[in-house]
């Protein structure tokens, strides 16, 4: 017999969360959490690095990162959208059980099911598009990644609200594995989304921190460098001198150079009047050379490299 307020009714409909536990349990003795989380460092992290240098026209397969640089500049590329998906998923759980006990229970309008169905589908096609063609629906940092996104969760409260219906004219329960493979393949969904849109959103911090970088190229310090042999090197704005004595260590220098990073034994390097349009980068390698020395000093400031 039930209350007035039909609890027991209540509890013999299916929770939203079914199968969600169970998902968990079997994704963590598949894959350890640790190794998909350094996984997922390095991964965004090579994607950081090889946009910040795209944007000067180095290749970063030529430079020799470590480990820990990849850690390292992962992080700038992570921090915002795992705090977004925290938020998210925060307002989400909260959101739902803020919500009046009638539409939790499945007992939402019907027109509000059919309105979320419908906006769920055009959200997820207009994801799908931007594999396909262009469009400025589709066009923006993330756009197409979160609208599949938001799309699958609006369908997923359209077939919740729906199936709760449908559970109080005497259906069957799902059975476990049916649940399961449901949120299985929503979980793919939304992480290859979240996966889509982190990694696009690694390469805008990329090109953006090089284009911050190279706007303070003219305060940046300069760099030159003394090598006991010519390494030809000329791009636009880098002066050679040479000091034929023989008794000078490094009777080449060259002046004019700003240090983007030293990766291993690499050195990659700009002029200091370096543009996207016309500027050159020069990758170095210390082992290239018999000998090869890098002098810091600020703009303005008076060298030693002019002088044999």
């Amino acid at each position: 017999m039930t209350d007035s307020g039909g609890e027991p009714a209540e509890r013999s409909r299916e929770s939203p969360f079914e199968g969600v536990g169970r998902l968990v349990g079997i994704a963590t003795e598949v894959v350890a959490p640790a190794t998909l989380i350094t996984a997922l460092l390095f991964y965004f992290g090579d994607r950081r690095i090889y946009w910040y240098f795209d944007y000067f026209g180095v290749s970063s397969t030529v430079l020799e990162f470590s480990n820990r640089d990849y850690f390292m500049r992962s992080v700038d590329g992570l921090y915002l959208p795992a705090g977004v998906v925290g938020v998210l998923g925060l307002a989400l759980m909260w959101g739902f059980v803020a919500l009046p006990r009638s539409v939790r229970a499945g007992a939402g309008s019907a027109w509000l099911a059919l309105l979320a169905a419908g906006a769920g589908l055009l959200l997820v096609l207009n994801g799908i598009s931007d594999l396909f063609w262009d469009t400025w629906l589709n066009r923006g940092l993330t756009v197409a990644p979160a609208s599949i996104i938001v799309g699958v969760l609006l369908l997923w409260y359209a077939i919740y609200q729906r199936r709760q219906r449908l559970s109080g004219a005497g259906s069957a329960r799902r059975s476990e594995a049916a649940a399961v493979a449901e949120w299985a393949v929503i979980f793919l969904v939304v992480g290859l989304s979240l996966f889509w849109a982190v990694d696009n959103y690694a390469a805008a911090v990329g090109r953006e921190r090089a284009a911050i970088f190279a706007s303070r190229l003219g305060s940046a310090p300069r760099v030159v460098v003394y090598s006991d042999k010519q390494i030809d090197l000329d791009p636009n704005g880098t002066t050679e001198i040479h000091c034929p004595a023989g008794d000078l260590a490094y009777p080449y220098r060259y002046v004019g150079l700003v240090l983007i990073l030293k990766a291993g034994s690499n050195y990659a390097l700009v002029p200091a009047s370096w543009t996207e349009d016309t500027g050159t980068a020069v990758v170095l390698s210390a082992d290239a050379t018999d000998a090869l020395r890098l002098e810091f000093l600020m703009p303005g400031a008076a060298s030693m490299a002019d002088r044999c």
